[in-house]
């Protein structure tokens, strides 16, 4: 069995368990706890200054923590995060101005309608429509909406995805009005009961610092909610060519910081 140590994070009383050679950094990282990495890790910016103890359970002063730690702060217990190696149990402190506290500033006051051009539309097609249910074949079915289909949108429809030809055949799906969840290059994916005209859009924004997303009604064109964070991509260097580098370094680099992307 692997030997594992303590690890606790303070202020934030985060405990977890971690093998020996984990960097302090990388353990802050994967748990989200928030220490600043404005270099990704190289040891060169010095922005993850915290206070290890006791001293003696992590790996010794590399030589980037001794061109930026001061005699002083080495004398009291500080080492780079992204330096400093667990080989025992640990609690580690952030000091207050060393913790990522910056928050997402702009970016939601976007507000208004906006011009439209959507990939994706309804097509809401009434009972007088329809074909009737009766003795009706599938393929012909799919004929008949089509062809009513194209003259409502004024544009070739096209229905080819399973789970939409499997909507069409349910029983009583020409009971009523229905509509058509139309993709302008896949072609019709869903086909919903009744008039289900309104539809809404998601917008992300990724920028180095923010991710910003945006909810728009794909019908009116109003953008209904925004809302920001900080781009948790950052623990991996604070510019783009840094998180980068990470990427080509690492064997699951991109996947990291795409999975970062999303929780966030």
């Amino acid at each position: 069995m692997s030997t594992s140590f303590r690890v606790k994070f303070e202020p934030a009383g985060i405990v977890t368990e971690q093998e020996p050679g984990t960097t302090i950094g990388e353990i802050a990282s994967q748990l989200n706890v928030p220490i600043r990495a404005d270099c990704g890790g190289k040891g060169l910016c010095g922005k993850c200054k915290v206070i290890v103890e006791p001293s003696t359970n992590v790996s010794p002063l590399t030589e980037p923590e001794l061109d930026i730690l001061s005699p002083d702060e080495i004398k009291k217990s500080f080492r780079l995060a992204c330096q400093a190696q667990i080989l025992g149990d640990v609690t580690v402190t952030i000091p207050e101005q060393m913790a990522d506290s910056r928050e997402a500033r702009g970016k939601t006051g976007v507000k208004g309608r906006y011009p439209l051009a959507p990939m994706v539309e309804r097509i809401v097609l009434g009972r007088d429509e329809l074909p009737e249910p009766k003795d009706s074949v599938l393929v012909d079915v799919v004929s008949w909406v089509t062809g009513r289909a194209a003259e409502v949108a004024g544009h070739e429809v096209l229905i080819e995805d399973l789970g939409a030809l499997r909507q069409l055949s349910r029983p009583g799906v020409y009971d009523g009005e229905i509509t058509l969840v139309n993709h302008l290059k896949r072609g019709v994916t869903a086909v919903l009961p009744g008039s289900r005209i309104k539809s809404l859009g998601l917008a992300v924004d990724i920028g180095t610092t923010t991710l910003a997303a945006y909810l728009c009604d794909l019908h009116t064109g109003e953008v209904i909610a925004s809302s920001a964070s900080v781009n948790p991509q950052r623990r991996h260097g604070e510019d783009v060519i840094s998180r980068i580098a990470m990427a080509d370094g690492k064997e699951d680099g991109l996947e990291v910081l795409q999975g970062l992307v999303v929780e966030g």
